[in-house]
């Protein structure tokens, strides 16, 4: 068999040979692979970072330095720090639609606006949510909800009305 003269053929066919042999052999490659993994920690952990940074943001490890500096190290909502943090680094922000990318952020923020789903109105609303008075939680609002919802005009079984009886005098 003559040896494949072009580069990219050459990898495109190494990198099936590898796939096949995996596939032929894969408790042998998992068992390498998680020796690996236990001897070499550190290597494996930076490894896994550079690739997710290139796959998911397209940018380099000097990239996010780049962005730390920009930011004094810390989160671009809040003073957090980037060593405060897990792992010592800050959340990488960006937009869903076109992976743009907007700074980076300490967890709890790069939370919330994953929670609202980056939608201005939703922060909006929880931010006039708060500002109103007469919407803060009395001390026995939570045990009033909790009675009415033991009571028997409520609906449930008659076993839960009877298990519930226990917890508030009047349904007996």
């Amino acid at each position: 068999m003559m040896p494949i003269k072009d580069p990219e053929k050459r990898r495109v066919n190494g990198r099936e040979a590898q796939r096949r042999y995996t596939k032929r052999h894969r408790k042998r490659v998992r068992e390498a692979m998680r020796r690996y993994r236990a001897r070499h920690p550190e290597t494996v952990g930076k490894y896994n970072r550079i690739l997710h940074l290139r796959r998911k943001f397209k940018i380099t490890e000097a990239d996010y330095q780049t962005l730390l500096e920009k930011q004094n190290g810390r989160c671009a909502v809040c003073p957090r720090l980037a060593s405060e943090e897990r792992y010592g680094r800050l959340h990488i922000d960006h937009d869903h639609i076109n992976n743009r990318i907007r700074g980076l952020l300490c967890q709890r923020h790069n939370m919330v606006l994953g929670l609202v789903k980056d939608n201005v109105n939703t922060l909006k609303e929880l931010i006039e949510y708060l500002h109103v008075d007469n919407l803060r939680c009395e001390p026995n609002l939570f045990e009033l909800h909790e009675k009415r919802s033991l009571r028997s005009d409520l609906g449930g079984t008659d076993r839960q009305r009877k298990d519930h009886s226990l917890f508030d005098g009047s349904l007996s």
